[in-house]
């Protein structure tokens, strides 16, 4: 960040346009770049370049595995602007590399940082012997057509068919290296490159997925890196690319062992005929996980489907599936809801399946039930095929496992449904009869009585005990201590306050984490909040957090309901496995919620006066009616999200981080006691949130902190002074709590930075 802060000042000297000149400019303030340096400028003014500049990490890896291989001689016949020469060369050990350009920016940046290992040249030799060969092409170019030496027409991307000519150059223990789209690894036409390797003598070896976002902001596409070999292995080793050092080497070292990790991001091998890409082996473990916490046992999917139908295309349109007995009906894509019923399917779902199961194994209604659950979702993830959008199949659902009670738990599950539908129904009725006839009132009252025989207190503590610690805790004071209405409609002004700071501390805490999307937000918040309209970092007040929380709501949602490559990028800056949890934290319900309640906190402290007994009992109505909207909106689970207090780590092979922690949802101190694996390490003793059954997490923030007073106690970040971080807490008393870190004033300077040439707008807002 500090060499973009650099960047930004000299703005108003050199344009970005003008890549030489910013780089002289730098060099003339003095500043050493090395070759990570120029790879990060570079990705973030590619768009003024006219190619993709590689990613570090892409770079990185590259270089290690051409050292762990021993290569002495690369290439890379397709350079370009030279940026994924030099950033391998930089690290490649002893290799030579030979890089092929004509681009005068490629010969630009080698004159300009010279490197003993690395030659450019306009013209390729077209020599062979060479241990490995590295390529970023272009892709997704218009397809061209050659032939092979057996004279079969194979026709590709023309960055992918130069790969074809590798096949003489490499030693007979040489590696190739390509960068590859998504498409690559899935694509099934005789006359594609990826089924024509081995007319050359090539076998496609290892996938390494590159994840989503980290070519921005050029493309927020996942692209691939395919290893290709003269040797044939067994198995197809496939994983993800990380951006860690220590990730990579030991990745590398596994890769060349072909070795799997103990995440299926960290290393596979699989059957390149069954391979359904990394998500959904992820979705697989993912499932797992769930059903383990669930006491569920697994059923191979082929043991408990009897057979699988499809609708029939016909010219003028489609045919339904014939309705038959014990029937789940299974929609391909998205999470359209399964269901036993062929009716209940939307009109123009064409792609669905059938599934017939085997009623002496499973019901019909509970799998349709539970394949629209969380870990429903990530059976059918798990179950998915395709390089975008994934889509299930009939042989990639019956390779799936299932995760079913005993047949009788299952029987007893469907009639509580049964119950609970009826329920419902009778509910919406009374509705209807208290709309259609007001004046029977009496008659809904005491109706609606007989059914809800269950105890709304009880069923209130229930919903608390739901939440993460930071916000049950205030609700349980509301609920068990406040005894007035004044302290009650107080105490909820206070609940809505933390949770529009909770909430806008978990989207800073993700969003920061992508430079590209970082800044996107800075210029946002550099317009919100603005210390001339009451809106001050080293101040936070209900209106600060609540336009936070609103703006880095509306940037998530933008990015989960764009492209699939968008959707995925969004995912992983949260650490969700899917859009569920987002879906709640960018709740724009919630997003209303809070500002009502600071409206609400506006009219009462700032122009209301004191309240009367009366008055306070209307007061505790209005904001009483906003939380159970926040209730119904929050459901029972908070989105499969949990919040965790890690207080031990030890670090494992893989690398894994088999963590000791406290989970502090509910508003009871004496928090249950759990062992996490995680594929980063969490800062122990902060708040972190972690989606049930996923490999990763989410740290927080300072913003939000945990501590032991007597027993845990949370407290929200409240105002800085001279250097000192005060914090308050809204359930445990008056309490406050002082930090003298600095970790805060760093993080205030963080966010008060301005990027360059944004000036605070006139958008009103509220303490």
């Amino acid at each position: 960040m500090q060499l973009w802060q650099l960047v930004n000042r000299l703005r108003g000297r050199v344009s970005l346009s003008d890549f030489r000149g910013l780089i002289d400019a730098l060099l003339n303030e003095g500043i050493e770049l090395s070759t990570d340096d120029l790879l990060f400028l570079g990705q973030r003014v590619q768009g003024r370049l006219g190619g993709w500049v590689p990613p570090v990490a892409l770079c990185s890896f590259l270089a290690r595995l051409i050292a762990s291989r021993e290569a002495m001689r690369v290439l890379d016949p397709m350079a370009g602007s030279g940026w994924l020469a030099m950033g391998v060369a930089s690290n490649a050990g002893a290799a030579r590399l030979t890089a092929v350009s004509d681009w005068q920016d490629a010969a630009w940046l080698t004159e300009r940082f010279p490197m003993p290992r690395l030659s450019l040249v306009q013209d390729d030799p077209g020599d062979a012997g060479y241990d490995a060969v590295i390529a970023f092409p272009p892709v997704f170019g218009h397809r061209e057509e050659r032939r092979s030496p057996s004279g079969q027409r194979i026709t590709d991307d023309p960055g992918l068919l130069q790969l074809l000519d590798m096949a003489e150059r490499i030693t007979e223990d040489g590696v190739i290296a390509w960068v590859t789209s998504p498409k690559f690894s899935f694509e099934t036409r005789k006359t594609s490159v990826r089924q024509s390797l081995g007319q050359y003598g090539l076998h496609l070896t290892g996938l390494i997925q590159m994840p989503s976002g980290m070519l921005a902001p050029a493309t927020p596409m996942a692209l691939e890196i395919a290893l290709v070999e003269r040797q044939q292995r067994k198995g197809l080793y496939v994983a993800s690319l990380p951006e860690g050092d220590e990730q990579q080497a030991e990745l590398v070292d596994r890769l060349r062992k072909r070795e799997e990790g103990p995440e299926p991001t960290q290393g596979r091998v699989v059957d390149p005929a069954l391979f359904a890409g990394i998500q959904a082996l992820e979705a697989a473990e993912r499932a797992r996980r769930i059903a383990s916490r669930a006491g569920l046992r697994a059923v191979d999917a082929s043991d408990v489907i009897e057979a699988v139908h499809r609708p029939r295309r016909r010219r003028d349109g489609f045919e339904h599936v014939d309705t038959r007995e014990n029937a789940v009906y299974l929609p391909q894509m998205a999470r359209t809801p399964a269901t036993t019923e062929r009716d209940d399917l939307p009109d123009r779902l064409q792609s669905y399946l059938q599934l017939i199961v085997r009623p002496e194994i499973a019901h019909p209604a509970y799998v349709a039930g539970l394949l629209n659950t969380p870990l429903g979702h990530a059976i059918r993830s798990a179950a998915s095929v395709g390089a975008t959008i994934g889509r299930i199949t009939e042989d990639s659902l019956r390779r799936t496992m299932l995760y079913l009670p005993p047949l009788p738990v299952q029987q007893m599950a469907v009639e509580a449904l049964h119950r609970l539908k009826t329920l419902r129904g009778e509910i919406d009725q009374l509705e209807f009869t208290l709309w259609e006839r007001p004046t029977d009132v009496s008659k809904v009252a005491d109706r609606l009585g007989r059914i809800n025989r269950e105890d709304a207190e009880e069923r209130f503590e229930d919903w608390i005990e739901t939440l993460p610690f930071p916000l049950a805790s205030v609700l349980r004071a509301y609920h068990t201590q406040d005894r007035t209405a004044k302290d009650k409609y107080a105490r909820l002004l206070h609940f809505f306050e933390a949770a529009a700071a909770f909430y806008a501390t978990v989207h800073l805490s993700a969003l920061r984490q992508n430079d590209e999307v970082w800044k996107e937000l800075q210029e946002t918040l550099s317009r919100l909040v603005d210390p001339s309209r009451g809106l001050d970092w080293s101040r936070p007040t209900f209106g600060l957090w609540q336009n936070v929380n609103s703006a880095c709501s509306k940037l998530a949602r933008t990015m989960l309901n764009g492209s699939q490559e968008q959707k995925e990028q969004v995912q992983s800056l949260y650490a969700v496995a899917d859009e569920r949890p987002l879906e709640l934290i960018t709740s724009k319900v919630a997003v209303r919620l809070f500002q009502d309640a600071n409206n609400c906190r506006n009219r009462w402290t700032g122009h209301g006066g004191a309240a009367n007994e009366a008055e306070a009992h209307r007061r505790l109505s209005e904001i009483e009616q906003l939380l159970a909207e926040y209730r119904a909106e929050t459901g029972t689970s908070f989105g499969g999200i949990e919040a965790l207090v890690t207080e031990t780590m030890t670090k494992h092979p893989g690398p894994v981080f088999r963590c000791e922690a406290r989970r502090a949802m509910g508003s009871h101190p004496q928090f249950e006691r759990l062992l996490v694996e995680l594929q980063l390490p969490p800062n122990t003793g902060q708040l972190c949130l972690h989606h049930i059954g996923h490999s990763l997490a989410l740290d927080l923030l300072p913003m939000v902190r945990m501590r032991e007073i007597e027993q845990p106690a949370c407290f929200f970040y409240n105002r800085l002074q001279q250097g000192t971080a005060h914090f308050v807490s809204y359930h445990y008393g008056d309490a406050e709590w002082d930090d003298t870190s600095g970790e805060i004033d760093g993080l205030i300077a963080e966010l008060s930075d301005k990027p360059s040439g944004i000036a605070p707008s006139e958008d009103n807002g509220n303490g």
